[in-house]
């Protein structure tokens, strides 16, 4: 049985008792194997319409022990309806993942009854900063007692009640402790960062004027911190600016600069602020949309930056800011942190000094730190959004949707059904998935509700099968009597064909880029005339390049298709660049067959991309078609396939994700398996070897 939509609501009908539901569900997850690819929907849309606590420590009662993404689900909806738990629901909270996710739920269900439940969690107050701070704007008395509660038993919570004090204003340290703290831990940069931001943000003026010698202190992150403090208490002197400038690395020294720039009134101005005028405010936090390509820029920054041209031409846009935070090891010497891109374009960069990574792609211990540098920034640099658009559920997003609330601007989401359809798949077919695992991609369903439940408006891409996807993922927007069903707009997925070519002419821009003798990996001429597969992306271990490469190399693909890369910083690449690059070098080890065969390019300008697509395309060598395919173990949206099949190419994308959205296998495209080389290899030969579509038949899908 498929279930999606409001299916659930409709079995309950039919049976007329929740018990058998409950039941049902129950014995779902118990089962190892399954054909429901809409489980987790069915499953979310169960839980919403339970409004009894004792329905759901029953149902918790009878899911598996290793049913993770079950019982996490049934916790955090438990945390959404209930008060305080009794003896019998608190033996449910067993693990750091359960409480959290009851805590999300109390969060969720704007709940501040501080049980013990709360207080417990408290315990682990880094790892829950973020949570803490969305239960402050619930009830801000009640959680700062907790806080003040956990200072004085535990010293390993002032870094973090610190971090919290500051975003939200609380004075839980005088200025005798905040000195204290700096005249003791010269050498712990995070508890001195902690300690410099608190005291920007509460105003402690003497102590930050007094302390100047923090301007030159060993660390960077040190001096950033206390500039920006400095900055947000108004005494911050240009003399003190000029001194330091020239020995700082590059993201300070341009933070500086900026500094100065704006207190010599030389700031940039969007537009004016005339009635009924739009300045909007774009984040991307993975990677820095002017450099798409390298690091961790992918599609997403390139979209958003071709909107961010786009959208001044409409009446009510006057300007737009896109929003991008970059770790200042990975700052590069010419960048700026405030730029103009065009006339109505501009991008803001917050450094990131902190040496906690981004763990799991969630920016959890680095939600302070941009919450607090985003909020100083737009004051530093006069920057006034009336309407953020966001998108990514992340807590860097989060982060930026409560500077918006506090701020006064409205919140557009890009919602879309990710992690759901991986969730759904591993309920389906019990994928085992370790608690810590569901608990991260839950984290992210939580984030998306509460996103979509405090924006002002909603964005989903695709068609109406898209749109039934996102209900059937969504409860509140499959509620048609609800405020929030009201606010989701669907866009259709598609680009605009590129036509203008920034090269010479498209005819020799293969030649230019492709053949270049110049390049340690580049097309000889004595293949120009075979069919090309391409593949476009940053280099990252989930974008798959090297699965490729393997595959093809591997294959008899390789004496019948070049094969080309367009991607990542090739000179100066980061870790995760140079890890992909490392398996490509060795999948051509001692390959001499197919020198000639392989180019890899760097990233390049999205219009000089699309050129070089249209001139591959435009070519049939010897009437095979070209082939595009993207290897990524998941495609969400999949904005350089789109491109790809704009230009003529036959698009290959992966079974996992949204590409099969808008890819019907073997009618416009392909859909394989992109878990391994071998699946690729056997599904591309099945494809492109094996006799089952002619040449001609591939040509027709193409187009």
């Amino acid at each position: 049985m498929t279930v999606t939509g409001n299916s659930a609501q409709a079995v309950f009908q039919l049976r007329g008792s929740f018990e058998e539901l409950l039941s049902e569900v129950a014995e779902n997850s118990k089962r190892t194997t399954g054909n429901n690819p809409s489980y987790f929907a069915f499953f979310r849309n169960l839980l919403h319409q339970i409004k009894e606590s004792a329905l759901l420590l029953n149902l918790l009662r009878n899911l598996e022990d290793n049913d993770h993404i079950g019982r996490l689900s049934a916790l955090t909806r438990l945390g959404e309806i209930t008060g305080e738990l009794d003896s019998s629901g608190a033996s449910t909270l067993s693990t750091k993942e359960e409480k959290e996710a009851f805590f999300r739920g109390r969060i969720l269900g704007c709940s501040h009854q501080m049980d013990e439940s709360i207080r417990e969690i408290s315990e682990d107050l880094s790892d829950y900063l973020p949570l803490f701070h969305l239960l402050a704007s619930l009830d801000d008395r009640s959680t700062e007692a907790v806080i003040r509660e956990r200072i004085p038993r535990d010293p390993h919570s002032t870094v973090p009640a610190l971090q919290l004090s500051a975003l939200v204003g609380w004075k839980l340290f005088s200025e005798r402790d905040i000195q204290r703290i700096i005249d003791c831990n010269e050498s712990n940069h995070l508890l001195l960062r902690s300690a410099i931001d608190y005291a920007g943000e509460i105003g402690f003026k003497e102590l930050l004027k007094y302390n100047q010698h923090l301007a030159k202190h060993e660390d960077c992150s040190v001096i950033y911190s206390y500039l920006d403090a400095l900055a947000c208490s108004g005494d911050l002197e240009i003399s003190l600016l000029s001194d330091i400038r020239d020995s700082l690395p590059p993201a300070m020294r341009s933070f500086t600069e900026a500094l100065i720039s704006s207190r010599n009134d030389l700031h940039l101005e969007f537009c004016a602020e005339e009635a009924g005028k739009i300045i909007l405010a774009q984040t991307v936090f993975h990677g820095d949309p002017s450099q798409a390509g390298k690091g961790s820029a992918g599609g997403v920054g390139t979209l958003l930056s071709a909107l961010a041209e786009e959208l001044p031409s409409s009446s009510r846009i006057c300007g737009v800011c896109t929003i991008t935070a970059v770790p200042t090891r990975y700052w590069k010497n010419n960048m700026k942190t405030f730029e103009r891109l065009s006339s109505d374009h501009t991008v803001m960069r917050i450094p990131i000094c902190s040496e906690q990574g981004n763990e799991q792609g969630l920016f959890r211990k680095l939600y302070p730190e941009i919450l607090l540098r985003l909020r100083h920034s737009m004051k530093h640099f006069n920057v006034r959004p009336n309407v953020f658009h966001l998108r990514y559920a992340d807590f860097a997003t989060l982060a930026a949707s409560r500077i918006a609330r506090e701020v006064g601007a409205k919140i557009i989401f890009t919602v879309t059904p990710d992690p759901h359809r991986r969730l759904s798949s591993s309920m389906n077919t019990h994928t085992d998935l370790s608690i810590e695992g569901a608990s991260k991609e839950l984290t992210k369903v939580f984030i998306s509700d509460w996103l979509i439940r405090f924006s002002n408006g909603l964005i989903g891409i695709g068609g109406e099968r898209s749109k039934t996807e996102l209900e059937s993922f969504f409860p509140e927007l499959n509620d048609r009597n609800s405020a929030t069903s009201k606010k989701l707009m669907m866009l259709p997925e598609g680009v605009i064909p590129g036509e203008f070519c920034p090269l010479i002419n498209r005819s020799t821009a293969a030649e230019r880029l492709l053949f270049d003798s110049t390049r340690g990996h580049r097309l000889s001429f004595e293949r120009q005339n075979k069919p090309t597969i391409l593949t476009v992306g940053r280099l990252n271990p989930l974008k798959g390049q090297h699965r490729l490469v393997k595959a093809w190399a591997n294959s008899q693909l390789s004496s019948i298709f070049n094969l080309v890369l367009i991607g990542g910083d090739l000179e100066s690449p980061s870790d995760e660049e140079q890890e992909v690059l490392n398996d490509i070098h060795s999948a051509l080890l001692n390959r001499s067959d197919l020198k000639g065969a392989f180019c890899h390019l760097p990233a390049l300008e999205n219009k000089t991309v699309r050129c070089l697509q249209n001139a591959l395309a435009s070519t049939h060598a010897h009437g095979n078609v070209n082939i595009y395919v993207a290897p990524s173990l998941k495609e969400e949206f999949g904005l350089a396939i789109l491109e790809a099949m704009s230009a003529g190419f036959l698009a290959v994308a992966p079974q996992v994700g949204g590409v099969s959205t808008y890819i019907r296998h073997g009618m416009n495209g392909f859909l394989i398996n992109t878990a391994t080389s071998e699946t690729i290899k056997k599904d591309l030969e099945h494809i492109l070897l094996e006799g089952n579509y002619s040449s001609e038949d591939l040509r027709k899908i193409a187009d």
